[in-house]
């Protein structure tokens, strides 16, 4: 992919300013619900999150969260089609609320493979594969060149690390300290995002 600055940077994302420490807690909350069943909790966390991060209503991102849980199982299951199908949807809805030039059907397709890669490298100290699948996320997502999100990219995967270090504890203390850098990871992450997005 070429060019400095993509369509989605052109539209109504650029002019949404993240609150990086919102979004970041929103996140690890839903992370943290998935990890601990929490269903009733998993969908509120989404549901903020999405409304949050896309600066939208609680109704469109209702709809959203309807194509992500679903994904999400189809996931959990390993049915790859099935997530790439309701991924899709998820970010058709995205383009359309946004009014961005990205193509859904690609961007679902590198996030998709980007839940392969998290899970086939997560026992392994090689994070180069997560770092180079969510370059490829970010600037499908994004439309720009996968050089320009490489911080991106580097900042996510610091967070998935410490995320699934957070998971596999049994010792709630370094388990809630993981947690915490996982969050300040995200944080630094989203802050990348809207430097990147003013560009």
């Amino acid at each position: 992919m070429g060019g400095d600055v993509g369509g989605f940077l052109n539209t109504k994302m650029k002019k949404l300013e993240i609150n990086p420490q919102k979004v970041a807690k929103l996140e690890v909350n839903w992370w943290k619900a998935h990890h601990y069943g929490d269903k009733k909790s998993l969908v509120v966390n989404l549901l903020k999150h999405n409304q949050t991060l896309y600066g939208i209503n609680i109704f469109q991102a209702l709809i959203l969260v309807r194509t992500l849980v679903p994904a999400a199982k189809a996931h959990n299951q390993r049915d790859k089609v099935s997530a790439l199908k309701h991924m899709t949807e998820y970010y058709e809805r995205v383009k359309h609320y946004l009014g961005s030039e990205m193509i859904p059907a690609k961007v679902a397709e590198a996030e998709v493979e980007s839940w392969w890669v998290h899970d086939n490298s997560e026992k392994s100290s090689d994070k180069s594969a997560l770092v180079k699948s969510f370059q490829r996320l970010y600037s499908n997502l994004l439309v720009l060149d996968e050089n320009h999100v490489k911080k991106l990219a580097e900042l996510k995967t610091i967070a998935n690390t410490n995320h699934d270090k957070a998971e596999s504890t049994k010792d709630k203390t370094v388990e809630a300290q993981y947690w915490e850098i996982t969050e300040d990871s995200l944080v630094e992450f989203y802050d990348e995002l809207n430097l990147v997005m003013k560009k």
